[in-house]
């Protein structure tokens, strides 16, 4: 009877195969032995050590997986690699919107994280809660796509737009997720795993009050502009800041990154930060900046 134990060899970990039979067809597949028929076998070569064989992969065994062994084509053992002991360090730094009090047709929340995320566990790690720790049923958008932004540290969250759009069947039915005057959290549960398959340090969650309804268009023209000297980077060595107020959506904050030794006002791309007002649709401005006095047209 072939017997099958996780070992040391070479240079890297290896399956070591004692009581092999002469000329058996030794096969590892990834997952278990129910999943191992619609995987291919690993790549691999099977090296002599004394009197067993050992298995070594042409690519390493991935920590927290489990391999299934066969021997001519009859499984002989399910190993299981141990998960990596190492210590929790990615967390939320931020929840949007940032401010107090949103209206009841909020529309989509966006959760920062400060190292990549794996994908497939924001449906169980994110919810809607009441201040009693009840969860707001059927709020969030139910997907099997999450919203990621390409560096996979931006989860955006909607909220079921069926319940939120006016005159679809979801909204004459159920009415808004939110209720006006009724507070909610959004809760990030630790149990959210990074790219490197560990949990969160913590959890995280920020606190709403709910207002009226929000219908009201983003108007440019009424905002207010405080900018820098052209040509100077004021705010930091490496950064000018240019800041907008909106009496209807609150504070906007653009930095416009340049060199220690660049004119600010060469650099035509400008980033937002927006530090409040965050259920507002996400607007893409194209903005010029002119090269003479530094402010937008």
């Amino acid at each position: 009877m072939t017997e099958a134990t996780w070992s040391r060899g070479g240079d890297g970990d290896c399956i070591r195969l004692t009581g092999l039979p002469a000329g058996a067809d030794v096969r590892v597949f990834p997952g278990t032995a129910a999943a191992a028929g619609s995987l291919p076998p690993m790549a691999g070569r099977l090296e002599r050590d004394g009197a067993d064989l050992c298995f070594v992969p042409r690519f390493a065994f991935l920590d927290g997986r489990s391999y299934t062994v066969t021997v001519d084509g009859t499984s002989a053992a399910v190993l299981v690699r141990p998960p990596p002991e190492r210590a929790a360090t990615t967390e939320v730094t931020g929840i949007r919107p940032t401010a107090a009090e949103v209206p009841v047709n909020l529309l989509r929340c966006y959760v920062w994280f400060s190292a990549p995320m794996s994908e497939g566990y924001a449906a169980g790690h994110v919810r809607l809660a009441r201040d009693d720790g009840s969860v707001i049923a059927g709020a969030l958008l139910p997907s099997e796509h999450e919203l990621w932004d390409a560096s996979r540290r931006r989860l955006t969250v909607l909220l079921d737009p069926a319940r939120i759009k006016r005159g679809l069947p979801g909204h004459q039915e159920a009415g808004y997720p939110l209720r006006p005057g009724e507070p909610f959290r959004l809760v990030v549960g630790d149990g959210f795993r990074d790219a490197q398959g560990l949990p969160l340090r913590a959890p995280a969650e920020r606190r709403y009050e709910v207002g009226g309804e929000e219908r009201r268009h983003v108007d440019p023209h009424r905002w207010e502009l405080a900018v820098p000297p052209a040509g100077t980077c004021e705010g930091s060595a490496r950064t000018a800041r240019i800041c907008a107020w909106s009496s209807e959506y609150g504070s906007v904050e653009v930095l416009h990154a340049a060199s220690a030794n660049a004119d600010a006002t060469t650099n035509k791309r400008a980033r937002f930060t927006l530090h409040s007002s965050w259920w507002l649709l996400c607007h893409c401005l194209s903005l010029r900046l002119r090269e003479r006095h530094g402010l937008f047209d």
